[in-house]
């Protein structure tokens, strides 16, 4: 089974998101992978297992010892030109509590990681994949729009599964206030 973990954004972001992929998606036609599943920022990308139990006891255990965080989106940002996001900024202490996740996750045998793992660019995708073509033309829009700015929790972290072709939310671990 094919799993990956991230926090779950919630709204007014959510909102902006979800609305802002599926406009950017209609107006330069191109697929919306960045809206078929919740809005949400990775924490962990996807990787292959068939046992996800000691995963979810990292996540459980974590959750059970970390507090809520504050983080914020605060504009847009690029990797190349194929992906475009909405940048997220942590603060020192949430940035070092998702190092910790990280590392928690690390210890799991199930849980391969990747080349570019842990993730430290974390960030909300708009658009990616079939948008190097249409790369500048995406960009001027996105540099003429209000600067997004939300200020946030970090407050749960989520198990996503994918199924029938589609991202599911398997589980949700909430952090305390």
């Amino acid at each position: 089974m094919r799993y990956f973990i991230a926090h779950l954004v919630k709204n007014p972001a959510a909102e902006y998101h979800r609305a802002l992929v599926q406009y950017i998606a209609k107006r330069f036609d191109l697929k919306i992978s960045a809206g078929y599943f919740p809005t949400h920022i990775t924490l962990k990308a996807p990787f292959e297992t068939q046992d996800i139990t000691e995963a979810k006891d990292v996540l459980e255990k974590f959750t059970a010892t970390h507090h809520a965080l504050p983080f914020a989106v605060r504009g847009f940002g690029h990797f190349q030109n194929n992906v475009i996001f909405l940048d997220v900024e942590l603060p020192q202490e949430t940035s070092r509590a998702v190092k910790e996740l990280q590392w928690a996750l690390n210890s799991v045998p199930e849980i391969q990681w990747g080349e570019h793992e842990p993730l430290e660019n974390l960030h909300i995708t708009v658009a990616k994949k079939d948008i190097i073509k249409k790369f500048d033309n995406i960009w001027g829009y996105i540099e003429e729009k209000d600067i997004p700015q939300f200020d946030l929790l970090f407050d749960n972290i989520a198990l996503l599964r994918f199924e029938d072709d589609v991202w599911i939310v398997d589980s949700v671990y909430a952090l305390s206030s």
